[in-house]
């Protein structure tokens, strides 16, 4: 208790500290938790985040409320990563509290505490300095003195220790008395965050440290030990449990790994409900399943059903039919992906964790490297994917509220207002708040719509370049075969790595084949309606001058960017296992 009750203080404090029990005091520090969580992103980043928002375009007030913001964002980030990692958090402690009870000779006693005894010093030095920066940010202003020269962006007059944008008048009573109140809590528990997370893993690495030099103390003393056996199975035991705890180490780190490759596009998998999860006894996934029947009625009651009728209602008139299926189809085939996707979750849950079991996979430095490649550029083409979805989020949505209709469509429904989609509405739209609700769900349903859309073309993508990282590896496992001491084992490793890549390719087919084939179509047709109109709208000289027909010229570009996108991912995905298999066979 004594070597980390300074640090057990600070974690305690911001409720970081991990429980093996869960009674009450657990709820309460889950709670508190969420308090502190509150305060760090909705008081503390978001307000400072738009603040820097605020004053873009002037480098040097950028650059002094970054100087505030950022350290406060890190703080958030590593209290989220602690609260994460609470399980081995609590595995960490409990290990040191086993290498403390233990029976240990007064010399192995005395490198621990040595160790502690620093320990505890860097925490009263990060105390220190936690305070001083809490009492100069917050006793400062209370005398009218600005620590931090920013941009007074919503005309205060009374200094705050933070300077985020608020949305309301802070010079008034009590407004003034409880932000400043906030504020400085926030500082406090922002500070103590960001020294106790840093200072913790001091602690962890210099037990660590005492832990191999007693280690290596009981080594060097082993043959004058008149217990010898009993010595040489503690060493063994000790042994062991560092090797132990080095694996589980290596083990989370490939982990992480993994978890880095694919969060971009778990982030949007998860947000359409279509991560697949093995556990199917929980609430979250009854909480998933009501999303996706969300999603589901969004896409085909609010967005498919009423686009076709839309449809309907202009057949005949060529020009109108087009401008209508031009939206129609990429949301229909959104739809088919979603459906597709739904149904091949048991395949996409092997998928995903044939991809874990690889990197968690003890491999070389030069074949982790290889898998790191090939997930950057995985990463980058979804980054790519985010741009692309929120232009087109953005364009259909905000044009609309400026009365710009994106889709030239027949006013079938004596509608004055615009709105995202060109539906038919059963209902009148122009009555509030009809308007308002059907142009939310709209944006809603576009925006889920264009994630799905783009979210599943590139999640094949992804398992293309880990196939493609895999092969690579795979042929030079092939190549250095033959110099390998342990022969047998290695080739016994080769041949089961090749089976496991057949069943992984199996089970992308499987799961895309049929979204290929109608893609096809898709891309063919889509292709040829968005050249029409594209034609239609620069030979035109009058169409020109009309700013609606100029964002649709615009809207159609942005389109086909992303069609030809898409069609280039999958073809490229095609070439590129053709190309590694050739190499491979080649070999």
């Amino acid at each position: 208790m004594w070597a980390i009750q300074l640090h057990r203080i600070g974690f305690e404090m911001v409720g970081l500290w991990p429980k093996s029990n869960k009674r009450i005091k657990k709820n309460l520090s889950e709670i508190w938790a969420f308090i502190i969580f509150i305060l760090l992103i909705f008081f503390c980043n978001i307000p400072m985040i738009c603040a820097v928002v605020q004053v873009w375009g002037n480098m040097v007030f950028v650059i002094k409320h970054l100087q505030t913001t950022l350290p406060l964002l890190i703080a958030s980030i590593k209290y989220v990563i602690i609260r994460r990692k609470q399980t081995v958090l609590l595995s960490i402690i409990n290990m040191m509290a086993e290498d403390w009870i233990t029976f240990k000779q007064d010399k192995e006693r005395n490198v621990m505490i040595k160790r502690a005894q620093t320990a505890r010093s860097i925490m009263m030095i990060g105390y220190v300095l936690m305070v001083i920066a809490a009492l100069t940010i917050t006793i400062l202003p209370c005398f009218g003195i600005s620590v931090i020269d920013a941009a007074n962006l919503t005309g205060v007059h009374k200094p705050l220790p933070l300077t985020p944008y608020h949305f309301y008048n802070t010079d008034k009573s009590p407004q003034f008395e409880l932000t400043f109140f906030i504020h400085s809590l926030t500082t406090l528990l922002a500070g103590t965050i960001y020294m106790c997370v840093d200072i913790f893993l001091v602690l962890t690495v210099l037990h660590i440290c005492g832990q191999l030099e007693n280690f290596r103390y009981r080594l060097i003393n082993l043959i004058s030990y008149k217990n010898y056996n009993k010595v040489l199975n503690d060493i063994v035991r000790t042994h062991l449990r560092l090797i132990r705890y080095l694996i589980a180490v290596n083990f989370y780190k490939n982990l992480l790994d993994f978890m880095w490759a694919v969060n971009l596009h778990r982030f949007g998998f998860e947000m359409m409900g279509l991560w697949p999860k093995s556990n199917k006894s929980n609430k979250k996934n009854l909480v998933s399943e009501i999303w996706v029947g969300i999603i589901f009625v969004l896409l085909v009651f609010i967005s498919n059903i009423p686009m076709m009728c839309a449809v309907i209602q202009v057949w005949g008139n060529m020009i109108f039919v087009i401008n209508n299926l031009q939206t129609t189809l990429p949301l229909l085939i959104a739809s088919v992906k979603y459906a597709i996707i739904r149904r091949k979750k048991t395949v996409l849950l092997s998928i995903v964790n044939t991809m874990a079991e690889d990197w968690a996979t003890c491999k070389l430095d030069r074949e982790r490297d290889v898998m790191v490649k090939r997930a950057r550029t995985a990463r980058l083409i979804m980054m790519i994917g985010y741009v692309l979805v929120m232009m087109t989020f953005l364009t259909v949505t905000i044009l609309s509220c400026f009365g710009i209709q994106i889709t030239y469509v027949t006013n079938s429904t004596d509608r004055r207002k615009f709105l995202p989609l060109a539906t038919y509405n059963f209902y009148d739209i122009n009555k509030s708040p009809q308007f308002e609700l059907t142009f939310f769900i709209h944006s809603v349903t576009i925006l889920l719509a264009t994630t799905i859309y783009m979210s599943v073309d590139i999640f094949l993508i992804l398992i293309i370049l880990h196939i493609c990282g895999q092969l690579e590896n795979f042929r030079f496992r092939l190549i250095n075969l033959i110099s390998c001491k342990n022969f047998n084992k290695v080739l016994n490793n080769i041949v089961a790595t090749h089976l496991r890549l057949i069943r992984f390719v199996d089970n992308i087919e499987s799961t895309y084949s049929l979204m290929m084939l109608v893609l096809v179509f898709h891309f063919g047709i889509v292709f040829c309606l968005r050249g029409f109109l594209f034609t239609i709208i620069f030979v035109d000289r009058k169409i020109i001058k009309d700013k609606a027909i100029i964002a649709q010229g615009y809207f159609s570009i942005l389109i086909i960017i992303i069609l030809l996108m898409n069609t280039l991912l999958y073809c490229g995905a095609g070439e590129l296992v053709t190309d590694q298999v050739s190499q491979t066979h080649n070999k």
